[in-house]
This record gives structure tokens, C-alpha cells and sequence, in this order.
């Protein structure tokens, strides 16, 4: 009798492994050899279709997932699909960043975005930029070269008008001051004297010695662009500026430093103009959808949520989704489960709470971890690129997810939850934690 009842039991338990493995789906993985987040060939070494990248300290991870879902489209749709083993010319998340903060009228940041829109910009310009033509980086995991020239730029921004700011300042205190004997001069106008020096030159057209003046004022940035920004701010012809720090693209940089009004209008004409001739199509990309329609996941159904996502990864195109989850999730190194205050989820260590809006509505909101910023919302876009049935707990499911912080796996050390694949950056998480944590996704729609 007893061993029938193990046998019976042994079978309810396989009858429910099979069942939760039929919730999971049939699996897949789009980093496979020749899929769109995979190697070109099974040779070792091969080149990656779509690479790893790192957005580095710029927060445009929502850019990062839509030129994901836009290059994995490119990569298997006609007619930008390439051949078997081609490269596929890769669009640059930054400058999709940038154009759709300059279509939604954002004046200081490209930080922080909705990848919807940035899928939204992309459509309606019908291009995005060259990656590999703009930041001249044939290898993409040696480093964000894209992520150190938006610094670049914008600190070319900051310091411009840092210069600006104190050539105005020279003008009005020599004028207050003028007649003020030279000993009784502050520090501060003794600093300024060289600023002054550089308008009355100027004033003269005599160009040689503003230029002369010029040399001589240190500041933040590459002596070359710091010169070309004095001088084109007090008249110095631009044909007359040399070009000493940023060869070709030198002319265009100064004139839109001088010309626009904001760093995101600064940094979408500088990229403009270093594009002509190397866009890449975006014709033809799908309307992009949220999942759930018009809504947010909630934390307690985490079940709800792996269902909202299977009808989207069931489809028979199979494509990538971009998921927004709660950035803290992903960035505590070791959480435990005395770390992580477990809010009214089943699902331990969430970092997703429900609270109650005016109205007594359930609103979910992530948890920042920051205790001098308990309330800040603190999301955080990956890309969804692949599911299994996980092979150490049968009966449960995996998400394959693809971040954007780089392809070493030394972020996620000590995490018995998360599997990184070291070389990739892309991690293997358990299921119903990812379910828990997700906020909303986004796909690119295939109802045509």
C-alpha cells in the first residue's frame, strides 16, 4: 500500500511539474547563434548581432530596451534584415534618447524616459542614427564610447555657458569698476581680467590678440573647445576658429553652442548633424503597445502578470519585450530576507508596494532603497529576450533578461536568484520574482 501511495504521489507531483511547465510556455532564447541578441555564427568569438551595452551614468535605460525592440525587428524583418552572418547596422540609444526628449519639449536631460515614446519618436522620423558611424566603436563591450561622449557633450554645454556667464560678468564689473586702482582690484575681477581682455580685443576685430588673450584662460574642458567657445562668444568669426579639438565636427559643435537654447536642443542638433548621411530606417517598425493596455501589473497577482506576459511571448513572431520593474530589484547586490521588507506581496522580497491614492484606489510604486529618498519611484527598463522551464527547480520558470549595465556579471554576485551569463550580461531570473517587481511592458504591436 505504501509504495502505490508514493507512486500516486510521484505522479500528482510530475502531473503538476508538467502543468507548471506548460504555464511557462514553450521555451526559447533570442541569444541564440544567429537570433537577434545572439553571436552571428557558432564559431568562438563571434561577433554579437545585438551587443551587450552599458548605459553608464546617463539613465536612458528605456532608450537602451526600444533600440532592443527596434534593432531585434530590423534584424529579422525585411528589407533591413542582413544575410546569414552579416552585421546589422545598429541604431544608437542615446540619440534615440535625445530626439524624443526634443519632441516632448525637455530642456535639460535626456534622463529618464518611457521607451513607448522613444518607439513613438522613432516612427514618426522614419531613421535613427548609425551607432557604430557616430561614437566610432566597432566593439561595443570595450566600453560605452556613446555613453563618454554625451558626457562630453554635455559638460561642453555646462562649461559654455559657465564661460558665457563670466564674460557678461567681466563686462558689467569693468564697467562698475573701471576707474577702481588696480590695487584695490578683488580676486575675482583679477580673474576676470583676461575675459575682459578677450571682448575689448574683440570689440577691435583685432583677432590675433583675442586669440593670443584666449590662450591664456584656464578652465574645466580640451584647451580647443574651450578657446573656440570664448572667442565665438565675443565675435570671433567662426570661418576663423580653428579646428583643434573635435576635427570635422568642430565647425557644426561651436555653432550649436552658440546657437541653441538648451542642452537637449544642443545635443539634438550636434547629433543632426553628425548623422546626415548615416541613418538607419525605422520605416515599417510596429506601433509599440503597453501590457497590460492602459494599466500598471500588480504586485500581489504575480500570476496575472506571467499570464499577460505569455500571450505576448506566445505570438508567433517571436520578439523582444521591453519590461519596466523596479529598479532596486536588480541593483542590491546580495538582498536577504532581512534586507528586503516584504510589502503585501505572497512573493518574498519585493520591492514593489501597494499604498491607497486619494480616491482609496490600490497604486503600485516601486521602493527606492534610498533612505534619504524613501519615495522615489525608482523604475528601471530590461529587455525580455527569452523563457524556460528553470532546470534546477523543475516546475518553475526563468525569464531571460537582457540589461543595459554592461556585458560582467559582477553587479549581480552573490545572488542565488539571479543566473548571469558571464561575457553577455544577460540573466536567467526566477519567474514569479520578476512577475512581482514588474511595473508595465512594452512590445511592438503585430496586429496588422
Amino acid at each position: 500500500m505504501s509504495n502505490f501511495l508514493a507512486l500516486l504521489l510521484a505522479a500528482l507531483l510530475l502531473v503538476v511539474s508538467v502543468a507548471r511547465a506548460d504555464d511557462c510556455g514553450q521555451p526559447y532564447d533570442l541569444s541564440e547563434p544567429g537570433k537577434p541578441f545572439g553571436p552571428l555564427s557558432a564559431a568562438p568569438g563571434a561577433r554579437m548581432a545585438i551587443p551587450v551595452r552599458s548605459q553608464g551614468n546617463t539613465a536612458t535605460c528605456y532608450a537602451q530596451a526600444a533600440s532592443n525592440l527596434i534593432d531585434a525587428w530590423r534584424y529579422t524583418h525585411e528589407p533591413t534584415k542582413p544575410k546569414p552572418g552579416q552585421a546589422l547596422r545598429l541604431t544608437s540609444p542615446l540619440v534615440l534618447a535625445t530626439r524624443d526628449a526634443f519632441r516632448l519639449g525637455k530642456k535639460t536631460s535626456i534622463s529618464f524616459g518611457y521607451t513607448k515614446s522613444v518607439l513613438e519618436t522613432a516612427r514618426l522620423e522614419q531613421n535613427a542614427c548609425d551607432d557604430e558611424y557616430v561614437f566610432n566603436n566597432d566593439a561595443h563591450e570595450k566600453g560605452p564610447a556613446d555613453v563618454m561622449l554625451t558626457d562630453t557633450l554635455e559638460a561642453a554645454w555646462d562649461a559654455a555657458g559657465d564661460y558665457l556667464a563670466k564674460l557678461g560678468r567681466a563686462k558689467a564689473l569693468w564697467i562698475k569698476y573701471r576707474d577702481l586702482p588696480r590695487s584695490e582690484w578683488t580676486p575675482e575681477m583679477l580673474q576676470l581680467e583676461e575675459y575682459h581682455k578677450i571682448d575689448v580685443a574683440s570689440q577691435k576685430m583685432d583677432w590675433d590678440k583675442a586669440y593670443t588673450y584666449a590662450v591664456h584662460v584656464k578652465g574645466f574642458l580640451p584647451i580647443g573647445l574651450k578657446l573656440e567657445c570664448d572667442l565665438l562668444a565675443a565675435g570671433f568669426p567662426l570661418e576663423r576658429i580653428p579646428s583643434i579639438w573635435v576635427g570635422k565636427v568642430n565647425a557644426f559643435l561651436i555653432r550649436a553652442l552658440a546657437n541653441e537654447k538648451s542642452k537637449v536642443g544642443f545635443l539634438n542638433a550636434y547629433y543632426a548633424e553628425a548623422c546626415k548621411g548615416h541613418e538607419v530606417s525605422t520605416a515599417g517598425i510596429p506601433e509599440p503597445v503597453l501590457v497590460p493596455a492602459g494599466d500598471r501589473f500588480h504586485p500581489d497577482t504575480p500570476e496575472k502578470t506571467k499570464a499577460e506576459l505569455k500571450k505576448v511571448l506566445d505570438r508567433p513572431d517571436r520578439q523582444p519585450i521591453e519590461l519596466s520593474i523596479c529598479g532596486r530589484y536588480l541593483d542590491k547586490a546580495a538582498p536577504d530576507d532581512d534586507d528586503r521588507k516584504i510589502f503585501s506581496t505572497s512573493v518574498k522580497g519585493t520591492w514593489h508596494e501597494l499604498k491607497k491614492n486619494k480616491d482609496g484606489e490600490d497604486v503600485s510604486r516601486c521602493i527606492s532603497g534610498d533612505p534619504d529618498h524613501p519615495n522615489d519611484d525608482s523604475g528601471h527598463s530590461v529587455t525580455l529576450i527569452g523563457r524556460r522551464v528553470n532546470p534546477k527547480k523543475p516546475g518553475s520558470c526563468q525569464y531571460l533578461i537582457r540589461n543595459s549595465w554592461g556585458s560582467g556579471c559582477f553587479r549581480y554576485s552573490g545572488r542565488k536568484d539571479i543566473e548571469c551569463i558571464e561575457g553577455r550580461g544577460d540573466l536567467w531570473i526566477d519567474a514569479d520574482e520578476l512577475a512581482a517587481n514588474a511595473r508595465r511592458a512594452t512590445a511592438l504591436s503585430q496586429d496588422r
